[in-house]
């Protein structure tokens, strides 16, 4: 393996821990301040809430967008494939080969 390729992936590996994190960390936050008291209009809890649900929001959007890329190729090709059972093959009979003694 190339350095290029164990950049990339070791790369690739850290956004997706990061990811993880974040994703994970917005989650307990959400559900631990859901019942917090209230300071009123600009209470920053409630705008760190509505930051944290518009970042997990997001996520699902991508996370969506993805399996539909990466997905409906794949369903797809599996629709197609019973499809080729009722394709002809060649027999000796369709090639008109005479079997005499």
């Amino acid at each position: 393996m190339t350095k290029i390729n164990q950049k990339n992936r070791a790369a690739a590996f850290v956004i997706a821990l990061v990811l993880l994190f974040v994703m994970c960390f917005s989650s307990f936050y959400v559900v631990n301040n859901a019942n917090h008291h209230c300071f009123g209009e600009q209470c920053p809890i409630c705008e760190q809430i509505a930051a944290c649900e518009n970042t997990l929001h997001g996520f699902s959007v991508a996370a969506a967008v993805i399996a539909a890329v990466l997905f409906v190729p794949a369903l797809c090709t599996s629709a197609v494939k019973p499809l080729s059972v009722f394709s002809f093959s060649d027999t000796l009979v369709s090639l008109k080969v005479k079997l005499s003694n």
